[in-house]
């Protein structure tokens, strides 16, 4: 009876401790806020990285469009891939610019779809 009364209250014990411990994970609402905001303020940066570009490419004298969108492209594709990484949709919206003569199609980025919650499983 006491051998019983000592596995039960083992038994017991393991699940408690193990169920504490599954309760301490933040909810996956949170997570997925968190990753959000992440992607938001991924967003802004870039946005603000390529108007940057876009000025510096309109100050200087020499053609440097092509320079341009490869910069503006390495800026909007680590987006690109946080986005697709997390579930959510990136869009660019093109605004045009004069750059050494040339309209150039530029690339600022917009945050179309974010996931609510987290989906924990894996369709791919």
């Amino acid at each position: 009876m006491k051998k019983t009364f000592r596995m039960l209250l083992v038994l017991a014990l393991v699940l408690v401790m193990t169920c504490s411990s599954a309760m301490a994970c933040p909810t996956s609402d949170a997570v997925q806020a968190t990753l959000n905001k992440t992607l938001y303020v991924m967003v802004n940066t870039a946005n603000a990285q390529v108007k940057a570009l876009v000025k510096v490419a309109q100050a200087t004298p020499q053609n440097d469009v092509d320079w341009l969108i490869k910069s503006t492209e390495a800026v909007t594709a680590p987006v690109f891939a946080y986005a697709k990484l997390i579930g959510a949709t990136v869009e660019c919206e093109y605004d045009y610019y004069e750059v050494d003569g040339q309209v150039v199609a530029i690339d600022p980025l917009k945050v179309i779809n974010v996931r609510e919650t987290m989906n924990l499983t894996y369709d791919e």
